[in-house]
């Protein structure tokens, strides 16, 4: 038997005589998984709005929808005593503006007035955001004072 004869029978020999555990093996396995339903809405703080009779005050929300469906529906309203309308929070002004809250989506069309029948914001799929403007005119005569502090609750609903 040659050199190479010899190394061959060598290695088949020693690969015979390896313990079981050694011996090259391979198995498989599924990993799957399964997509759970989400719907979530979340609204960062609108900034303050600094109202004067010249000039209407306005503020944006930005709000995120997360969602594993293939379409959603964002929807705003108001709550509160006087739905749409901003409320003496502090100071001694009006207990509640005159004129009500009104929103649009950024770079929409025209201001709407808040209320509390849900209006539609936007539509969309799997995650989106909606910048979502607001704007808060004073009466002419609307006796506010300059501590004067007014808020509204707003409801951001997808579905």
């Amino acid at each position: 038997m040659g050199r190479k004869g010899k190394v061959l029978g060598f290695a088949a020999a020693a690969a015979l005589a390896l313990p079981g555990s050694a011996l090259a093996d391979t198995t498989t396995s599924v990993v799957s998984g399964t997509v759970g339903s989400e719907l979530s809405v979340a609204a960062a703080t609108p900034a303050a709005m600094t109202m004067t009779h010249a000039t209407a005050g306005t503020a944006s929300a930005l709000v995120t929808v997360v969602s594993t469906q293939p379409s959603w529906t964002l929807q705003i309203s108001a709550g509160g005593s006087t739905p749409g309308y901003m409320d003496r929070v502090s100071g001694t002004g009006p207990a509640t503006l005159a004129n009500p809250l009104e929103w649009k989506l950024d770079g929409g069309g025209s201001y709407a007035s808040l209320s509390a029948t849900p209006a539609t914001v936007s539509t969309g799929s799997l995650v989106g955001t909606a910048l979502v403007d607001f704007r808060q005119a004073l009466g002419a005569s609307e006796g506010v004072n300059a501590t004067d502090s007014y808020s509204e609750t707003v409801t951001y609903t997808v579905t």
